[in-house]
């Protein structure tokens, strides 16, 4: 479950960069959370409900989605840059294209 895990956190990633636009949803920690989590009051997570990651947690923090993230940094599969609201992790395609 670990490695599907996180082929879904890279999903999730790309998912939001591509719905950014549309939804104005990206990937932070918190909104990450909420949309693993399934948290139907939340702003953007509702958006994705027909996708695989939505709701595949019970309950996680912000420090659980944090170090699943960072795991991907450190294997390369994910990047992310500072911003004022935090870390926005980006997929490395999307990075290259920035």
């Amino acid at each position: 479950m670990i490695n599907n895990t996180k082929e879904l956190i890279l999903q999730m990633v790309k998912d939001l960069e591509n719905t950014s636009w549309t939804y104005h949803g990206y990937a932070y920690k918190r909104t990450m959370r909420n949309i693993l989590i399934g948290n139907k009051n939340a702003y953007i997570a509702p958006c994705f409900t027909d996708k695989p990651y939505y709701g595949i947690f019970r309950s996680m923090t912000l420090q659980q989605v944090e170090s699943m993230a960072d795991e991907l940094v450190a294997s390369g599969r994910l990047s992310y840059v500072l911003t004022n609201r935090g870390r926005l992790y980006l997929s490395i395609p999307y990075q290259e294209c920035a």
